[in-house]
């Protein structure tokens, strides 16, 4: 406790210095989107009919006009899902929904978040077809949308995603071919589309991933032969492929896959030998060729 009269000047000056930065930061020109982005935000929450214990701590100080009781006045009707108000949020850079069982569609407004760089709504509830809307998003670098019902095509707008780095459109019920328009993603590293119903064949595009490490395509309708344009993939390290209907024989090109750790082509219909190149893999670990139709022979220089 402060008793002298210098000790308490001292505590009144640090409460008015304090008191006078409030004020200012109050008007600075940011304060009315911010606002207006907060708004939106318990909006949302308004939205939302379940318990979230996470949402219950969000509270919102009154700024001038806008105020708790102005953002729900005019809600109809509570929704467990994902609101169009999501696009008013015109700033965000980072949006993480995943594990929250959302039913529903993704609204189309979620193309309105022009700065967005991460969206995940993997582990969800969501249905319907991935809105076209997403391929907006030019600074989109990782989409995760799996473990999901998403069902229809791979949107051909996501050829638009020049930044995209790592794609996951895993465990939906997605159907039709694989867009060879992936081609033009070269900053592509990750692509999981396993566990759909995708059919057609690999698009030779493919190849032209070069910063692609992991490639994941299994439990599919996959048909035709494997192109060796995979071949130009230096950096891939993970190749599963298996359970697909698959034909042809295994490119010999497949053996300046130099960086390849794990390699699954299995439960497929491939013929032929095992190329004599595979033997070139030193980095080698995992190799999964079992019922296809390939002759029981291996080449010398591949160690099992």
């Amino acid at each position: 406790m402060v008793s002298n009269p210098i000790g308490k000047a001292f505590l009144i000056i640090v409460h008015l210095v304090l008191f006078l930065l409030t004020i200012f930061f109050c008007f600075l020109p940011s304060a009315s989107a911010s606002a207006e982005e907060a708004a939106a935000l318990f909006k949302w929450k308004s939205f939302s009919n379940r318990d979230n214990p996470m949402l219950t701590s969000w509270i919102l100080q009154p700024n001038g006009a806008n105020s708790s009781n102005n953002l729900s006045k005019d809600i109809a009707s509570p929704c467990n899902c994902i609101p169009p108000q999501i696009g008013n949020l015109s700033k965000l850079i980072f949006l993480d929904l995943q594990g929250n069982a959302f039913p529903n569609e993704i609204p189309r407004e979620i193309g309105q978040l022009k700065n967005l760089q991460t969206l995940h709504l993997n582990e969800n509830s969501l249905s319907g077809s991935i809105p076209e809307e997403i391929g907006e998003l030019r600074f989109l670098s990782d989409l995760d949308l799996a473990v999901n019902y998403f069902d229809g095509s791979i949107p051909i707008s996501l050829r638009n995603l020049k930044s995209l780095t790592y794609l996951y459109l895993n465990d939906n019920i997605l159907s039709g071919p694989i867009p060879s328009t992936f081609g033009y993603l070269n900053k592509l590293e990750v692509l999981y589309l396993f566990n759909n119903h995708l059919s057609g064949s690999i698009p030779p595009e493919m190849g032209n991933l070069t910063s692609l490490d992991s490639l994941a395509l299994y439990n599919n309708n996959l048909s035709g032969s494997i192109p060796p344009s995979p071949s130009n993939l230096s950096n891939l390290y993970l190749l599963y492929l298996y359970n697909n209907q698959l034909s042809g024989s295994i490119a010999k090109e497949f053996g300046n896959l130099m960086a390849l750790e794990d390699l699954e082509l299995a439960e497929n219909l491939l013929g032929g030998s095992v190329p004599a190149t595979l033997g070139n893999l030193s980095n080698l670990q995992d190799l999964y060729l079992f019922r296809n139709q390939l002759l029981v022979l291996f080449p010398k220089n591949l160690e099992i």
